[in-house]
């Protein structure tokens, strides 16, 4: 399932508040750091998995304790993790 940045999604962001869009690496997960649609925790909001060591771009904070990256894997292409996960 792909997930593509529109409007809404901008507007689910707090504050809409953009980040200098630093890059940061997962680290400290089990088995792998689930990219979500959503600001929460759902085995059905899944995107994609990302391993210790990807890299991804922050672009914006969400709620929860969770930001936006975009994680590289295709144009347009962004979600949710939580941000505990990265370095």
């Amino acid at each position: 399932m792909r997930q593509e940045m529109d409007e809404n999604m901008m507007e689910e962001v707090v504050g809409g508040q953009l980040l200098n869009g630093n890059y940061y690496t997962v680290t400290g997960t089990k088995n792998y750091l689930a990219l979500r649609k959503e600001c929460e925790y759902n085995d059905k909001n899944e995107i994609a998995q990302l391993r210790n060591g990807d890299k991804v771009q922050v672009i914006a904070e969400g709620t929860n304790g969770y930001v936006m990256v975009d994680p590289g894997i295709g144009p347009g292409i962004v979600g949710y993790v939580n941000a505990k996960y990265l370095k």
